[in-house]
């Protein structure tokens, strides 16, 4: 038991010290979150999907997201773009659109 105490105890003062970097859920509203370092996005069935990146860009489609880096969802291609010129889109690189993973929804409680 002392171990116990002893090992909390070193949780609590690292986290105090900042060694430990406490990672929270992404509130979506409407009971849904996703997990740190995502971006809730609408799942165009009233819901909220998580796209796997922070700061990421919802694309129209309901079902993929862009991170930052090419924020553009150009869905004639299915890519994501750094561009947001859209003459200019069709030649520029891009990357495959991220998919996004279902959010978590907290459990409804009954109010008596």
């Amino acid at each position: 038991m002392k171990w116990v105490v002893a090992m909390v105890l070193a949780l609590v003062l690292a986290a105090a010290a900042g060694t430990i970097e406490v990672r929270a859920d992404v509130d979506c509203g409407g009971g849904a979150s996703c997990p740190d370092d995502n971006t809730c996005c609408p799942n165009g069935a009233g819901g909220y999907g998580c796209c796997p990146t922070r700061h990421a860009t919802c694309c129209s489609d309901d079902v993929h997201c862009c991170p930052p880096e090419y924020p553009v969802c150009d869905e004639t291609s299915g890519q994501c773009k750094a561009a947001e010129d859209s003459a200019s889109v069709s030649m520029v690189a891009g990357i495959s659109w991220l998919k996004k993973q279902p959010a978590t929804y907290a459990p409804e409680v009954e109010m008596a």
